[in-house]
């Protein structure tokens, strides 16, 4: 099995049992599944990114802004890099203080280098298993 399947592979049944299920979005690298985030997974009473909870809303369920994201990157040398966490999906005027303020949290949770696919496989093992 190649790597980017057998990644593939390793990640979908990871995710199959996540809540909203992150769906692959690019079957080839950068891999990247995403996932639409609770409004009630996001506290309101700290607002730490300054949503507006009225915009939020309007969805159902789910915020409008940001959604979750699992990416695997694979560069040119061969190594690969893991990334778990939030990502922007609607520019707001506040998309600036997160890009550009030590305030403001970085909404990657896990950030992750690896030499070889054998090191990120056993890591994605080792942390989601």
């Amino acid at each position: 099995m190649s790597e980017l399947k057998q990644l593939i592979s390793l990640v979908d049944g990871i995710v199959s049992n996540f809540d909203p299920t992150p769906v692959l979005e690019n079957e080839n690298f950068p891999l990247r599944w995403e996932a639409e985030i609770s409004i009630f997974d996001y506290d309101f009473d700290q607002n730490i990114l300054d949503l507006d909870m009225e915009f939020e809303c309007q969805n159902g369920n789910c915020l409008i802004s940001i959604k979750s994201a699992i990416e695997i990157i694979k560069h040119d040398d061969g190594s690969y890099e893991f990334f778990d966490g939030a990502y922007i999906v609607e520019s707001h005027s506040w998309i600036g203080k997160l890009n550009h303020n030590d305030d403001f949290p970085s909404l990657t949770l896990l950030n992750e280098k690896f030499n070889d696919v054998d090191s990120l496989i056993s890591f994605i093992n080792e942390t989601y298993s």
